[in-house]
């Protein structure tokens, strides 16, 4: 999954893809709501959108913990679910 905008070039890695895929197969699967997942997905799909347009909107994360994935990390959330912007 990739965009391009004007400032911004946007990639999710295959990680990332891989863990939404495994999260909405777990809500259809394990708790049998495809309406939720799809809800959950929707959800996650315009979480991805508005860090392309505005990543500099999320707020970056200097604790020791963050610093695995590098400096000036920045980190969004879709309920309980945390995605990093490196």
């Amino acid at each position: 999954m990739e965009w391009i905008s004007e400032n911004y070039k946007f990639i999710v890695s295959e990680e990332a893809r891989c863990d939404i895929n495994s999260y909405v197969d777990y809500i259809i699967d394990e708790c049998d709501a495809p309406k939720t997942a799809k809800i959950h997905y929707d959800g996650l799909m315009a979480l991805l959108e508005q860090i392309q347009k505005n990543p500099l909107a999320f707020p970056v994360k200097a604790s020791i913990s963050f610093l695995r994935y590098g400096y000036n990390v920045r980190r969004a959330n879709y309920k309980k679910w945390q995605s990093f912007i490196v």
